[in-house]
């Protein structure tokens, strides 16, 4: 079972902070100590839904650089083959001047 991404692990949170929270205000007769365990719980996931959040951005923000960079290289690519061609084409055209050069030379 492949591990879940980071928003899936974002959802899963909501849903247990949303959990958290309708326990503690559905419950208002709740004893203190019942009380304080869910807002510390209730704290922890909202922490944590922070956290990856964070880690989502940042991978967010990483994925456009590296698209970014990917894009340069495609674009240099395409140069470095253009310019290939270029050079194939100059020595192809040399080649028939030469050959050409010795046949007229060959003819006389």
């Amino acid at each position: 079972m492949p591990a879940p991404t980071p928003t899936q692990k974002i959802d899963q949170l909501r849903q247990e902070l949303n959990d958290v929270w309708l326990a503690f205000t559905r419950d208002e007769n709740a004893g203190k100590a019942a009380r304080e365990n869910a807002e510390y719980r209730f704290k922890e996931l909202r922490s944590n839904d922070d956290k990856q959040g964070e880690k989502v951005n940042a991978l967010e923000q990483r994925y456009y650089e590296l698209t970014n960079k990917l894009v340069a290289f495609d674009e240099r690519i395409k140069s470095l083959e253009k310019q290939s061609d270029r050079h194939w084409q100059v020595w192809l055209a040399l080649g028939a001047a030469i050959v050409a050069l010795l046949v007229a030379f060959l003819k006389k």
